[in-house]
């Protein structure tokens, strides 16, 4: 079954699904907990418990090219000189340029709570 996370407020007031954290191991949830990327795991939890586990990441990240820029641009006023400079390239299919004006994080990718 694939949930994504903006359902699972639905899902645990719907009691549709048993929380994995009282069901799983735990170990085998920290291990997973380790090798995600970002927040994705949290992402998952609501009212306390765990309801799914990520099989992907939304994770917006900088490509840098090192010879054009020395690190990550952390404002969005270095990324506005960059581009100015021709050193920007900005991603123009949905959803990734409308993600790119949206306030960070994204009201609908924060967990359910």
């Amino acid at each position: 079954m694939v949930l994504d996370h903006p359902h699972v407020g639905t899902v645990v007031e719907e009691h549709c699904l048993l929380p994995l954290d009282r069901h799983g191991e735990a170990a085998t949830l920290l291990r997973l907990q380790a090798q995600t990327v970002g927040k994705s795991f949290e992402s998952y939890f609501t009212k306390d418990t765990k309801r799914a586990l990520p099989i992907d990441a939304a994770a917006l990240v900088q490509a840098i090219r090192p010879d054009l820029i020395l690190g990550a641009l952390m404002r969005m006023e270095q990324v506005l000189k960059a581009a100015d400079a021709g050193h920007v390239i900005w991603p123009l299919r949905a959803p990734h340029v409308l993600i790119s004006f949206l306030p960070w994080p994204p009201i609908w990718a924060l967990p359910a709570r």
